[in-house]
């Protein structure tokens, strides 16, 4: 017993040994300072035009040119990630210690200093800002420096080392495949398993391989916009050659996607493997391979029939002016009033009943294909030439563009509970389940609002 309590007391003593020789001298020098210590750096960020972080195990050059675009110089040649420069000069430009830890030491060297540095070059200054940075605290993990040609010894915020943890990647500019997914006016996709192209009118895609038809703008657009915005999750070649082409997939690619952008005068090709749990992706527009999200591949695994828009048209019902329903001899017009509030065209400009109206927009915006019929024969053979009903829809989208949605309602099978239907601007038909039919108003006053005075069945068109 008495051997451990000599133990234990010998530990008290070593520990109480290092608190005096090495962590109470470094104990804050100057209180006069307040809660937190001097400026390392006062500069403005914009004025900083070069910064350099050595020591490491790689140097990491940071250039700005004239016009404002960082660049590394070291250790490679490469764009630089804007934001994450321009944070690091902001980050550097008025740089802070916690504290002063030795206002005159007797040797720097028991700081760990000089050890690694920042270097730091202003417009108009031919020598840089030089700061040298030292071991860790060990009692509260803040970093020993001063700025060089001082003598007082300070400590930085732990959170400082985050910086020197970073490595040339994180500096790098990832997207470098980026390209202006707007100015895209088609695109083909070639995969192993289908291909299909699509084309850009106005706003809207349009498949045209292996089939016609509207296709679904949020998916196209999605897969644009993740190409026109592939980023790096890592750098396997700076120049592609063809072995590393061969190593990484890329010789028969599993997708190959060509971007036409006709006003720049460009045409990108995008190849993209998967290997393993990564994947990579080149461009005809750079020498470089990356590695990529695994995910950004799924887009390009659907099928041209995923692709297709399933409803009759694409509109947003509250966008919605005007609305004509002609049903055999019953013809129906409405129009939206300043108000919001929809009323009849007439003399008397009823108001009708708005939530059977919106009701009734909605159903015609969510009806969906059960089937396309892309090659059909004669009108007639479907009930469409003469259309159990028409529905005109006059919408104001954003932006105030005026257009018109038709939607044409033709035979309807009772067996299958399935109508077709006719969108006139595209060249095919869709089945579609024929619930909404009972909605279709038989007369006037069904859509009248329930107060409103006069006679509904009178309206003029």
């Amino acid at each position: 017993m008495k051997f451990k309590t000599t133990l234990i007391l010998l530990g008290v003593a070593v520990v109480l040994l290092v608190l005096v020789l090495f962590i109470l001298p470094r104990r804050p020098a100057d209180e006069a300072l307040g809660p937190r210590g001097p400026f390392l750096t006062e500069l403005q960020p914009v004025d900083i035009e070069r910064i350099v972080l050595s020591g490491g195990a790689e140097t990491i050059d940071l250039r700005r040119d004239d016009k404002g675009r960082w660049s590394l110089s070291a250790p490679l040649q490469a764009q630089a990630d804007a934001s994450e420069a321009d944070r690091l000069a902001e980050e550097l430009s008025r740089l802070r210690a916690e504290r002063v830890a030795d206002a005159s030491p007797v040797d720097a060297a028991s700081y760990g200093l000089p050890g690694r540095e920042i270097r730091l070059w202003t417009k108009g200054q031919d020598d840089p800002v030089r700061i040298e940075l030292g071991d860790e605290n060990p009692v509260d993990h803040t970093l020993y420096a001063r700025r060089h040609g001082e003598e007082r010894v300070v400590l930085l915020p732990a959170s400082f080392k985050t910086l020197l943890e970073k490595r040339p990647f994180d500096f790098r500019k990832k997207d470098i495949f980026s390209l202006d997914a707007s100015a895209v006016r088609s695109i083909a996709l070639r995969s192993r398993e289908s291909s299909w192209r699509a084309v850009r009118r106005d706003e809207e895609w349009f498949l045209e391989e292996p089939v016609s038809g509207l296709a679904e703008k949020f998916r196209v657009d999605s897969l644009v916009n993740s190409l026109s915005g592939l980023r790096a999750v890592e750098f396997v070649s700076e120049r592609k050659t063809d072995s590393d082409l061969k190593d990484f997939g890329l010789v028969k690619p599993d997708f190959e996607v060509m971007l036409s952008l006709p006003a720049a005068g460009q045409e990108v090709v995008f190849s993209l493997s998967r290997k393993a749990d990564k994947a990579y992706a080149a461009t005809s527009a750079s020498n470089t391979i990356i590695a990529v999200e695994p995910y950004v591949l799924s887009d390009m695994e659907r099928k041209p029939e995923e692709l297709r828009e399933k409803g009759v048209d694409v509109f947003n019902p509250w966008e919605a002016e005007r609305l004509r329903v002609r049903a055999g001899s019953l013809e129906i017009a409405l129009h939206k009033d300043e108000e919001g509030r929809w009323r009849f065209v007439s003399e008397k400009k009823e108001e009708a009943d708005s939530s059977k109206v919106e009701s009734f927009l909605r159903q015609i915006d969510g009806l969906q294909a059960v089937e396309f019929i892309d090659r059909p024969g004669p009108d007639a053979a479907y009930g469409l030439d003469e259309p159990r009903a028409e529905i005109v829809i006059g919408l104001k989208e954003l932006g105030g563009k005026a257009r018109e949605v038709t939607v044409r309602i033709g035979a309807e099978d009772g067996d299958k509970k399935q109508t077709v239907v006719k969108n006139p601007r595209l060249g095919y038909l869709l089945r579609v389940d024929s619930s909404f039919l009972a909605d279709l108003p038989k007369t006037a006053a069904e859509w009248k609002k329930p107060e409103a005075a006069g006679d509904a069945d009178e309206i003029e068109s």
